[in-house]
């Protein structure tokens, strides 16, 4: 299994890495996440019990969010002083994320305050539902939606200002 890991790492670290880079827009920050997540992964290996390439991507790609999520916990980030509800005016329909190239909207992401862009990471790509993220980041389920409002109230104002 350590074989397999090695080559995973040579195979999908830059997939893996760019997870990383999705928490923190520091580069050095990610890095270090990646090495973590990756140690944690060979201290698991034993309990990794897929058998196709695509399995083996997957357990990665979950210990990779999972140590992003353990170093954002550590810092104490997430946790408001009080779940103050945050209505933003976001339509819905057209905030413009379709009139920009991908790699403009993840930078733009990247500048997000950490507890906003770790929310939007979870419900977008990684596709849980506020519950799920509340459970994860020990949060209220009202604050993760208040957070992504948040999210998506200050992308839509990147993307105003970028259109300029």
């Amino acid at each position: 299994m350590k074989q397999r890991l090695k080559e995973a790492y040579e195979e999908h670290g830059a997939q893996l890495l760019a997870v990383c880079r999705r928490y923190t827009p520091n580069m050095q920050t990610a890095e270090d996440m990646f090495q973590d997540g990756f140690m944690s992964a060979f201290k698991a290996a034993q309990s990794f019990k897929g058998t196709s390439e695509a399995e083996l991507y997957t357990w990665l790609r979950t210990i990779m969010v999972n140590t992003c999520l353990m170093r954002i916990r550590k810092k104490d980030i997430l946790k408001d002083a009080a779940d103050v509800a945050f209505q933003a005016e976001v339509p819905d329909d057209d905030v413009g994320y379709e009139r920009i190239d991908q790699q403009t909207l993840i930078e733009m992401i990247s500048t997000l305050p950490v507890s906003e862009r770790t929310v939007l990471n979870l419900f977008v790509f990684e596709d849980l539902s506020h519950k799920e993220i509340a459970q994860k980041l020990g949060i209220t389920e009202k604050a993760s939606i208040n957070k992504m409002y948040r999210a998506k109230a200050m992308l839509a104002e990147k993307i105003r200002n970028y259109e300029r």
